[in-house]
């Protein structure tokens, strides 16, 4: 909490011995305060009461001061600098680069950004006010571009004021690089997981429809009839995602569904290539035999 007081020259020093007995005090009970860090801001003397959203501003400042200067001080809000070409050109310079790395849909991009900034920040010479505000810029920005490549991010209204909140209370720029880098991966992780999932699930229910038809002649139209999908996409996704094409998956559950089946002399191999989808016995021979090593009458006597 910062108060603002208009103050005369005799009064400034005593209350300045006594923001410092304050000060003391709190370092001194540290351990009952959980580690809390201290910072006092103070303003100039102002003479007017219309001038104490000045002071207010000054002491403001000098608060915020303390991501620069560190906490447990009193710091004075009376020299106030802005560095606004320094600020802009971070801006200028870290914006395209997160929002080529959330386009691209690259974590790793994003965390370089991000510590790429940090570096920058520190060799920059802006104030703490002026860093607060930089980090802000940089949330709203990851948010919007987000939002831009219609990527859903769950509870997406809320991030950002969680985040404003959050690094309001951060005493150090180092604890505000990391609650950046926490705030934005983990909300970036958790939309990659449910675009992976998204992505999965015309797969797994291909899958499906494979073992529950196991035994009809099912292609790949099919599949993507059930599924509503382009031919071209599914089957570059479906090679993605397992590593094999469709028609190799097929072949080689319908050779797991044969393995399975019963073994004993009275089921013929055409019972059981009928059983998996094969109306020719030649073809279901060939895969079968190249599938597992051995012909299905040698598969029989050794495992039945």
């Amino acid at each position: 909490r910062v108060s603002n007081l208009t103050i005369s020259a005799d009064l400034r020093e005593r209350i300045c011995e006594q923001c410092n007995a304050l000060l003391n005090h709190l370092k001194q009970s540290r351990d009952a305060f959980f580690s809390l860090s201290v910072t006092i801001g103070v303003s100039r003397i102002f003479h007017s009461l219309d001038e104490s959203h000045s002071a207010y501003k000054e002491a403001q400042w000098a608060v915020c001061q303390r991501i620069v200067d560190g906490s447990d001080h009193i710091l004075d809000g009376s020299c106030q600098h802005r560095e606004q070409e320094v600020f802009l050109a971070i801006l200028q310079e870290s914006i395209p680069a997160l929002e080529s790395a959330v386009e691209s849909l690259s974590e790793e991009n994003i965390i370089q950004t991000i510590e790429k900034l940090y570096t920058t920040i520190r060799q920059s010479g802006l104030s703490g006010y002026e860093i607060l505000q930089l980090i802000n810029a940089i949330m709203n920005a990851y948010l919007l571009s987000m939002q831009k490549n219609k990527y859903h991010i769950p509870n997406e209204d809320s991030i950002f004021a969680s985040f404003s909140e959050n690094v309001r209370n951060c005493s150090s720029l180092p604890e505000i690089i990391d609650l950046l880098r926490e705030s934005i991966t983990s909300s970036f992780e958790e939309y990659c997981r449910e675009k992976r999932n998204t992505e999965l699930r015309p797969i797994q229910t291909a899958k499906q429809y494979v073992r529950k038809h196991i035994g009809e002649a099912v292609t790949l139209k099919d599949i993507c009839t059930e599924i509503n999908f382009n031919e071209a996409y599914f089957s570059a996704l479906f090679k993605k995602e397992t590593g094999m094409n469709f028609s190799k998956y097929l072949i080689q559950t319908r050779m797991e569904a044969a393995k399975e089946l019963p073994r004993n002399s009275d089921f013929t191999i055409e019972a059981v290539a009928k059983d998996v989808g094969y109306t020719d016995i030649k073809s279901f021979t060939k895969n079968f035999s190249k599938y597992t090593g051995l012909k299905p009458s040698e598969y029989r006597r050794l495992y039945g």
